[in-house]
């Protein structure tokens, strides 16, 4: 019965990320939101000078790429230089669902703040950590969930498996339309038979997680307890509404990464694209 109620979960969350249309996106009320990057100075004085800046990875720092380990921070735009120029000067975070290590690895730089796995894991300078207590335990509910999903799936041509450590990631970015719902189909079978798992949805992607209460907004506030500051989110995905949600909370700013008028959003500003992204970061380096 319960992975029944399971399952029944699933299928609602699956259709209502898979069916929407265009159209359907639009009615959702678009928001016009001022750009920030043109708002700065707007955001400067409502913010003070003491800011913490927490920042999503894939699609917010870097483009989308096809496949999902190419997603290393190219140097040639610029991006890692401010990075690495604003840390020395204030708290830096990045909050992904990639890894602590994978997020390592594709940024190249010491002094920011990791929270990998959608804030389960969080690494940072000077000894900072914090693991999820109830995380470690699933690790091996995890890992059953990859290998039955490439079981299901890892024939099918474009598929991916992504194992996040805490997060499993089902990428169908590069599978053709009309094979999608094999993938949507193997999740929901994936997740009703690991009901210790719970599923949320992205660009392209499923995420299969521990079913326990933490999100990216909730690994914002603990680092924001640790760093201290006003805090400023920017992120693109579904999974970065909960931070969004909670700067705004608190008197920070939530910025939106879109290029498109965006569904109903948390979110104050908007910047269309990485580099959008990195002209703003950079504008909080000193001269």
């Amino acid at each position: 019965e319960e992975r029944a109620k399971v399952a029944s979960e699933v299928a609602r969350q699956l259709a209502a990320s898979t069916s929407s249309s265009p159209s359907t996106v639009e009615a959702a009320a678009p928001s016009a939101l001022p750009n920030a990057l043109e708002c700065r100075s707007e955001i400067v004085a409502r913010l003070g000078q003491q800011i913490a800046l927490f920042l999503d990875y894939d699609g917010t720092l870097t483009p989308i790429v096809e496949d999902p380990s190419a997603a290393v921070l190219d140097n040639n735009a610029g991006c890692r230089d401010v990075l690495r120029r604003l840390s020395a000067v204030r708290p830096v975070a990045i909050v992904s669902g990639r890894s602590c290590d994978k997020l390592r690895a594709f940024l190249q730089l010491d002094g920011l703040h990791l929270a990998g796995s959608h804030g389960l894991d969080i690494r940072g300078p000077e000894a900072l950590s914090m693991l999820h207590p109830q995380v470690e335990a699933a690790r091996g509910t995890l890992e059953a969930a990859a290998r039955a999903l490439d079981a299901k799936l890892a024939a099918l041509p474009g598929y991916q498996t992504e194992d996040n450590v805490f997060c499993i990631s089902a990428h169908y970015r590069m599978v053709a339309a009309a094979d999608r719902e094999l993938v949507h189909a193997a999740v929901r079978e994936v997740l009703a038979a690991h009901p210790g798992l719970t599923h949320k949805t992205g660009k392209m992607v499923h995420e299969l997680r521990p079913a326990v209460e933490w999100d990216k907004g909730k690994a914002v506030k603990w680092l924001r307890g640790q760093l201290g500051g006003a805090p400023i989110y920017i992120g693109d995905d579904v999974a970065d509404e909960d931070a969004l949600a909670y700067v705004e909370s608190v008197g920070g700013v939530g910025i939106k990464v879109s290029a498109e008028a965006c569904p109903t959003t948390a979110a104050s500003f908007v910047l269309r694209d990485p580099a959008e992204v990195r002209d703003f970061l950079a504008a909080f380096v000193p001269q």
